[in-house]
């Protein structure tokens, strides 16, 4: 498996699992929280950017990478406990979050739980639950919650296959043009850790919780000044979808990433970078210079 350039050395505990993560930088702290399946490895092109400037912290989430594999159903509550956890353990103030998928929606709620507790939000791909299962189990969502569980025991097989991991990791991207990347042949690997089918059962069985997401009310208020981008090539999370999101939770900003897929801050990372930077050193002039 290809090294892993900002390795995830640091850990807090939660509960009775470890939460890894990568520590760099100085400043204000900005939590980088990513999609379910992959680790904090989709943020290394955003991690030595943003050192620059603040404080980057960027999680393994429960389930996945080198964090703790738990046996119990990973829903949005416990993602946004996990959350709370580590910046109550970290003694961070205010933080800055940026996530993509379940990582933007942990975020998104963190910050209408705990409101003035968050500086800013860079939000990617929020994840809706029911859009996530129809998405991947087209056939299997109306039918309960048992038929996913054989199916994600039928995937821990199936993905013994390199073929099958390297067309679930290329629905990730909109184009090709990361086949031989080491960042993307890392994520073909990681399909193959043994606890990978378990994680991703845990996850399947606890999306339910990211329904909320799918049908927020009309003009609901955002805890923070928010970034909302979307992949317009999205095919996990369709971008007529993200529409919707932004149409009912209107963002500060509003970016579509024209040439990527479920993650923009891999296949657009330079546009992603500066457009985030330039958000965030907006909002906190502003914030800097309120009465």
């Amino acid at each position: 498996m290809p090294t892993d350039p900002f390795p995830a050395a640091a850990a807090v505990s939660f509960g009775k699992y470890p939460i890894r993560y990568h520590d760099s930088g100085a400043g204000q702290a900005l939590i980088l929280l990513h999609n379910g399946g992959t680790s904090h490895r989709i943020w290394q092109s955003q991690i030595p950017f943003f050192a620059r400037s603040y404080r980057v912290i960027a999680l393994d989430l429960l389930g996945f990478g080198e964090s703790g594999r738990p046996y119990e159903p990973l829903t949005l509550a416990r993602y946004v406990d996990m959350l709370a956890s580590l910046i109550d353990q970290l003694e961070l103030e205010q933080p800055i979050l940026m996530g993509n998928c379940i990582g933007a929606a942990m975020a998104l709620e963190y910050a209408w739980q705990h409101p003035g507790r968050v500086a800013a939000l860079v939000l990617s791909n929020v994840c809706g639950g029911a859009s996530m299962m129809r998405y991947f189990h087209p056939f299997l969502f109306p039918a309960g919650r048992s038929l996913p569980v054989f199916a994600y025991r039928v995937m821990g097989y199936a993905t013994r296959w390199r073929w099958v991991r390297r067309q679930m990791t290329a629905r990730l991207f909109g184009t090709r043009t990361f086949a031989r990347d080491d960042l993307y042949q890392h994520l073909v690997e990681a399909i193959t850790h043994p606890l990978q089918p378990r994680s991703r059962l845990r996850l399947l069985q606890g999306m339910p919780s990211f329904s909320k997401f799918d049908q927020l009310p009309p003009a609901s208020r955002l805890p923070a000044p928010t970034l909302i981008c979307w992949g317009e090539r999205n095919r996990v999370l369709p971008l007529r979808r993200g529409l919707r999101l932004m149409d009912a939770l209107p963002p500060t900003t509003r970016i579509i990433f024209p040439h990527s897929g479920h993650l923009p801050m891999v296949e657009e990372a330079d546009r992603f970078n500066q457009e985030a930077a330039a958000f965030l050193s907006e909002q906190l002039a502003q914030r800097a210079g309120a009465p």
